[in-house]
């Protein structure tokens, strides 16, 4: 069942060059690129973004390193796109 998902490309790997990379491994797992946008977090949308993390130890900075730089939206698709966006990127970690 082909499905559509979110992939950010996070300021650290904007900021190291790392885009394509991260965009040809997902081509190459199957993934069609479907849109793609550049922008900013602002502080407000960062916690809008995360807020069900709001609360934890770690929430204020994961806002300010969202908020640090560009980041890269794509929505990709495939047959099961959500399970298999998770397992190339493997777990969060939120250290």
């Amino acid at each position: 069942m082909s499905q559509r998902s979110l992939l950010l490309i996070k300021p650290n790997a904007m900021a190291h060059g790392h885009a394509g990379h991260i965009i040809s491994l997902a081509e190459e797992a199957g993934f069609a690129l479907r849109d793609c946008r550049i922008f900013s977090f602002t502080p407000a949308a960062a916690g809008e973004f995360y807020a069900l993390h709001r609360g934890k130890e770690f929430f204020d900075r994961l806002i300010n390193f969202t908020c640090s730089g560009p980041v890269l939206a794509l929505i990709v698709e495939r047959d099961h796109a959500v399970e298999a966006l998770r397992k190339l990127i493997g777990d969060a970690d939120p250290a």
